[in-house]
């Protein structure tokens, strides 16, 4: 048919030009990425916890510690103010999740199982024998 020549020749460069504006997209995001996290480093430390890196503030001191784990979609400078009142009086751990804050973005397949696992091994490399652990939603 002599009509469909015309129609495909802008298929072609359109989709170049589209693959050409995401690689773009993704390497702009990756420097600012990187520029981010050499501007602001993390506020507290990052600790190994079965294999993957997790940040944790740890303020004030007394025993039993209160460990606060983030709501959905929250990172520890939410209540980074908070914290610090409450440090004042006892001592408090604060962890971000993988994939939310400070970590490296987590690979697991079950969130709620992988939550779990590294909230456990997280309470070990902090040495806590005792917790209190608020929740929140």
């Amino acid at each position: 048919m002599p009509g469909q020549g015309p129609k495909k020749q802008w298929l072609t460069p359109a989709a170049l030009m589209l693959t050409a504006a995401g690689i773009a997209t993704a390497a702009c995001q990756a420097r600012a990425e990187a520029t981010d996290r050499r501007r602001y480093p993390p506020p507290g430390r990052m600790v190994n916890v079965g294999g993957r890196s997790l940040h944790l503030i740890e303020m004030g001191s007394g025993s039993p510690p209160v460990v606060i784990v983030q709501a959905l979609g929250g990172n520890v400078l939410d209540f980074l103010g908070f914290y610090r009142e409450l440090a004042s009086e006892m001592r408090v751990c604060v962890y971000d999740r993988a994939g939310l804050g400070f970590p490296v973005k987590s690979a697991c397949r079950s969130p709620g199982h992988h939550y779990s696992r590294s909230m456990e091994r997280w309470v070990e490399a902090c040495a806590a024998v005792r917790l209190f652990l608020p929740a929140a939603s």
